[in-house]
């Protein structure tokens, strides 16, 4: 994956949720399976993460019935923010992926 081909795949990824519309992403550490971004909004930061190919899409639903989980029991933990169709992730196309 060549730069180009991973930026334009971050600039499709910030289009599929209202919450990071014009925001800007900046590496967030050094992973080795998953790309993680840092957005910053005008209503505030997120995390934006490339997941592997790796991993079923079906991992989101078990993160979000586990945060769900801990939130219900008052703990503070980062939740999904559904895409715009209301879907836990987008389906990422092309080379880059979101």
């Amino acid at each position: 994956m060549n730069a180009g081909d991973l930026e334009a795949g971050i600039e499709a990824a910030l289009g599929c949720w209202r919450e990071l519309a014009g925001g800007s992403a900046k590496p967030l550490g050094r992973g080795l399976i998953n790309h993680t971004y840092r957005v910053d909004t005008a209503d505030g930061r997120y995390v934006l993460q490339r997941v592997s190919p790796i991993f079923d899409p079906a991992i989101h639903h078990n993160i979000e019935a586990v945060t769900a989980r801990l939130a219900a029991m008052g703990m503070e933990t980062p939740r999904l923010v559904a895409a715009k169709d209301g879907a836990p992730l987008p389906h990422a196309t092309g080379a880059a992926g979101a």
